[in-house]
């Protein structure tokens, strides 16, 4: 090989390798984008009245452990005892995104949710995507693949409801500012609650964007058509920010039993069998609008063993999560006072 030949081909060997790492960075900037304000922050609950209950729902949870095993039969046995005939099914993957649980259903436990939404049981979808949610809406897509699961869910069975449900990051891993993944946060875990909110409602409000634009997808049939052209109106089960209403209220010592926030923790991540009871009431209050001064202080896990859960314990928390619910305007717990 000539020395002018050599020369091209190292040219282009290196114009290549440069063009590729422009291609990779040009992406993960374009993913660098900043979360606005929660568009609920501009949101008022004033004048407005509790929705009515909900009596029967039949309810798929699709996502990973944040949801887990224990959470949702607790929350069946706190619907049973409030009067509302309460059933469900779960799709989890340990760590799954949205993604994956579209796209590897048999690495999950549970129904395959593809296959159940298909028999238009269900009249409601309760979806959440994985965290770190910052890697995850850099890479994974989730408005786009929230829209998939509802458009299924829609296709099947118009009126269903739909939810996605806020979790909560690892209360020690290092999370970045506004999801720049070089510069690392400052913020506590407490805070970074609030400031993630935006990316949680971010997911619902791009779907929704999505949902209505003509360059999105082309529905497969006819039905499917009637289902893209109804508005998604997906509410957000308010988990992270009833968990820091009640981490507030801990600290502020005005949960009797509860000295300490660990208490609702079983590690840095996941609920203890406390944090899960609580978590129920949250998806009680959300999901059917139930008043929670009624609610069971004793509730079985997904093993059948009894959860005690001290009275007055009890009471503090179904107060908190019933309040936490109803200001949080995204929720669907209130609606607007109909004219007289």
């Amino acid at each position: 090989m000539t020395r002018r030949k050599t020369v091209g081909l190292l040219l282009a060997l290196t114009s290549a390798l440069f063009g590729g790492v422009g291609v990779a960075v040009h992406r993960r900037l374009h993913k660098l984008w900043f979360i606005p304000e929660p568009p609920s922050r501009t949101l008022r609950t004033e004048g407005m009245v509790n929705a009515p209950l909900v009596p029967r729902v039949r309810v798929l949870f699709v996502g990973h452990s944040l949801v887990n095993q224990d959470m949702p039969r607790m929350a069946a046995a706190v619907a049973d005892a409030l009067g509302v005939d309460f059933s469900y099914d779960v799709q989890l993957t340990d760590g799954g995104s949205l993604e994956v649980n579209w796209n590897e259903p048999e690495r999950a436990t549970g129904v395959h949710a593809r296959e159940a939404l298909a028999s238009a049981d269900y009249d409601t979808l309760v979806l959440t995507e994985a965290v770190n949610l910052d890697d995850h809406l850099r890479w994974s897509d989730p408005p786009g693949h929230a829209l998939r699961w509802y458009r299924l869910a829609r296709e099947h069975r118009p009126d269903i409801r739909l939810f996605f449900y806020e979790t909560w990051h690892h209360r020690s891993e290092p999370r970045h500012a506004r999801g720049l993944p070089l510069l690392p946060s400052r913020l506590t875990w407490r805070e970074q609650l609030d400031a993630d909110l935006g990316k949680w409602e971010h997911i619902v409000d791009e779907a929704e964007r999505l949902h209505g634009s003509t360059a999105w997808g082309v529905a497969s049939t006819e039905s499917a058509g009637a289902a893209t052209r109804a508005p998604l109106d997906v509410h957000i089960v308010p988990g992270g920010q009833t968990l820091g209403a009640l981490v507030d209220a801990v600290r502020a010592g005005e949960v009797p039993g509860v000295t300490s926030e660990h208490a609702l923790f079983a590690d840095g991540v996941h609920l203890s069998d406390l944090g899960n009871y609580f978590i129920a009431l949250v998806q009680v209050a959300t999901l059917t609008h139930a008043d929670l001064g009624a609610a069971p202080h004793e509730v079985p896990r997904a093993d059948g063993e009894l959860v005690r859960v001290a009275p007055d314990t009890a009471r503090a928390l179904g107060s908190i999560a019933q309040r936490a619910v109803r200001l949080y305007p995204r929720s669907g717990a209130l609606r607007a006072r109909e004219p007289s």
